[in-house]
């Protein structure tokens, strides 16, 4: 992928990547418009029930790919190779980092619902029966909560996951710009 996207912008015009730099600032400041109207709401019920601080943490990575990463890579592809080479850590943290913070979101909305419907169950299954098999299915949720439903928990996880693809990543894409690896 980072081979094909390399020789893809050796063939590029200065048009082209004039293009692609203010296609990325307009969409950057529609971004920061969306983020900005998701902030002043954050307090409500609705959105921190859905997460909404990591929205604009993921919105914020989006805003930094699309309106540094985005024009460092056309750029410095067509004239400068330190603005290149600056451009992939940049571009890589901000993105994996956006993906990452994406599905951490949509896991963790995931985890709040079961860890409802569980808490909702067990209150009348404790009545009805008293075999401890059944009712230790329906605890599962409520006992991983401090860990598999907790936020902190589950964004640390997905560093140790996105900052060495990051840095494998990068340092492939180094070595190829300086010859060492070949497509």
């Amino acid at each position: 992928l980072t081979a094909s996207m390399t020789s893809f912008t050796n063939h590029i015009s200065t048009y082209t990547a004039i293009s692609f730099c203010a296609l990325s600032w307009i969409l950057t400041i529609v971004l920061v418009f969306y983020a900005f109207k998701f902030y002043q709401y954050r307090t409500t019920t609705i959105y921190t029930k859905r997460r909404g601080d990591t929205v604009i943490l993921y919105t914020v990575c989006g805003c930094i790919f699309l309106s540094i990463a985005v024009p460092l890579f056309f750029i410095g592809t067509s004239t400068h190779r330190t603005l290149h080479i600056l451009s992939l850590p940049i571009g890589y943290s901000s993105f994996m980092l956006c993906i990452s913070l994406w599905f951490s979101r949509y896991y963790l909305m995931a985890y709040d619902i079961k860890d409802a419907q569980s808490r909702s169950s067990i209150e009348w299954k404790q009545y009805i029966t008293k075999d401890v098999q059944i009712l230790k299915d329906e605890m599962w949720y409520i006992r991983h909560r401090s860990t598999l439903g907790n936020a902190r928990y589950i964004y640390k996880r997905a560093l140790m996951v996105t900052v060495p693809m990051v840095v494998w990543l990068t340092t492939e894409d180094i070595l190829r710009i300086y010859g060492v690896l070949h497509a």
